[in-house]
């Protein structure tokens, strides 16, 4: 295992000698405290790359994110994050682990992971950060077994997420597992340009079959569930940010913001988003009154 040290982004990196099996193999850890405004290279690779965020505050594709917490990249999608350069904003610091074999999706399923890039919350970030502390404090860079070593810390880290971080708090038992994973898709994707064929896809079904287990099990079609969900997401952000409507339509998946209008009234009873804004307590309008 070999280290290497980064002073423009004070990173540190751990290196395994070989990797340990087609099946799954890590291919890096590492640890850093960028500073504020940074943004990482935007590229795919094909590798998976866990992070935890141990304090901090920023985006993950774009998706706003707050320690503490973590966020999974996939070698299917655009790699990159960014850190916020409010002058309040606590240090970023985070560790990471790549990751990359032929069972990878097989290990990430079985440990509660939504097989998609998103961002999940972190209970008790203490007990992921102390396995990672644990590798870094070795002194054993060059022992044979150290890819096996690195790969035990993966393991280490599915467990920790398998007992703690179910993929959705949602989740009802009687869904069916196709249900279950659309709707773990669609809260990880809703700010994207999603139709009903990239959900039926995600969960290896065909379009019209998803249409129906939704009707018959979450009482909507998928699109108008999406909406719904996107919408609720807006509530927070005009509840809690000062976020002009038009970027508030942005944030929660939509392009047109006079289409979000409709979309809000559609879901709210005829008021619209800056209605709903206005109608808030007397702090958040205080909060707001500039926007």
């Amino acid at each position: 295992m070999y280290k290497l040290h980064h002073d423009y982004n004070c990173t540190d990196i751990l290196l395994p000698d070989s990797l340990h099996s087609d099946a799954i193999s890590v291919v890096e850890v590492g640890h850093s405290s960028p500073p504020a405004g940074y943004s990482s290279l935007k590229n795919k690779r094909d590798v998976y790359v866990l992070h935890y965020v141990y304090q901090g505050k920023g985006s993950f594709l774009g998706m706003p994110l707050e320690a503490p917490c973590g966020f999974l990249m996939t070698p299917e999608e655009l790699q990159y994050y960014s850190v916020s350069s409010e002058p309040d904003a606590p240090q970023w610091e985070q560790y990471w682990i790549m990751f990359k074999g032929n069972n990878v999706k097989e290990f990430l399923a079985n440990a509660g992971f939504s097989l998609s890039p998103h961002i999940f919350k972190v209970n008790n970030i203490k007990r992921e950060w102390g396995v990672f502390d644990d590798l870094f404090r070795t002194e054993n860079y060059l022992e044979i077994n150290d890819s096996l070593y690195m790969l035990s810390v993966l393991f280490n880290i599915f467990s920790l997420h398998a007992v703690n971080e179910p993929i959705s708090g949602e989740s009802v038992p009687s869904y069916s597992s196709y249900v279950r994973g659309a709707l773990a898709y669609i809260k990880d994707f809703y700010i994207l340009n999603l139709c009903e064929n990239d959900i039926a896809k995600a969960v290896h079904i065909s379009t019209k079959y998803l249409h129906k287990l939704f009707k018959e099990e979450v009482g909507m079609p998928p699109m108008k569930y999406l909406n719904s969900y996107r919408i609720s997401c807006a509530r927070k952000l005009l509840l809690n940010s000062r976020l002009p409507i038009s970027q508030v339509a942005a944030h929660v998946g939509f392009n047109d913001a006079n289409y979000f209008c409709r979309v809000f009234q559609r879901f709210n009873n005829g008021v619209s988003p800056l209605q709903y804004r206005k109608s808030l307590p007397k702090s958040g309008e205080k909060e707001n009154k500039n926007v």
